[in-house]
């Protein structure tokens, strides 16, 4: 609780990386949609935009500024699409989505929590809430362990100058499951794409990389 290791203290906006943790992985999860349901990606109709947006027209666009139309999720995902992961959100409802950006470790504020840009997009109001990479790096572990989550943890354990144990984390680690095992395989695979669309640079030889920008 002491460290001034930002990376462990400090939260932040996490951006696009809270789509399979928020959006993607849940609407799979929850048998709403799966990788191959197809969303329209086009501007918001006026009511849906106001009931995302507290009332007010949401004026939501894609980072490259065009609409594709009905494309998948995996596509959805693998381009990142702004306005596919908040048509997913507002098909699968923000309560679910917050439900799991919390079983993530993810912290929001009463702003945050209410809405669509923080649970789909990761646009979070920077009032004490957010995400670090202390948090991000055991949510993503989920997808790489059939679903588990693994309690992250700074340290596995202190010893005195004699050896003997002062605190030992391996004894109390906490795990949970939090996607099935299958949505944990589909989202593995699709953060293949994803990861090799948004960030090519992050390949490592011959090694399977999946992730998220």
């Amino acid at each position: 609780a002491n460290s001034t290791n930002r990376a462990y203290t400090t939260l932040r906006p996490v951006g696009s990386t809270t789509k399979p943790l928020t959006v993607y992985g849940p609407a799979i999860n929850e048998k709403i949609l799966t990788a191959g349901s197809t969303i329209d990606d086009s501007p918001l109709d006026d009511s849906t935009s106001k009931s995302l947006n507290g009332g007010n027209t949401w004026d939501l666009k894609n980072d490259d500024r065009t609409f594709a139309g009905n494309v998948s999720l995996r596509e959805g995902l693998r381009q990142s699409k702004n306005i596919v992961a908040v048509k997913v959100l507002n098909t699968i409802g923000l309560k679910t989505a917050l439900s799991y950006g919390e079983k993530f470790g993810l912290v929001y504020n009463n702003i945050s929590k209410s809405g669509a840009a923080a649970l789909a997009l990761g646009q979070f109001n920077g009032d004490g809430d957010g995400g670090n990479t202390f948090i991000m790096s055991s949510a993503f572990g989920v997808f790489g362990n059939g679903g588990v989550y693994t309690e992250p943890r700074l340290y596995s354990k202190v010893v005195d100058a004699s050896g003997n144990v002062l605190l030992d984390s391996e004894a109390n680690m906490k795990t949970k499951q939090i996607f099935s095992e299958q949505t944990a395989w589909i989202m593995y695979d699709l953060l293949k794409g994803s990861r090799s669309y948004t960030a090519p640079s992050a390949q490592w030889g011959s090694i399977p990389v999946a992730g998220k920008t």
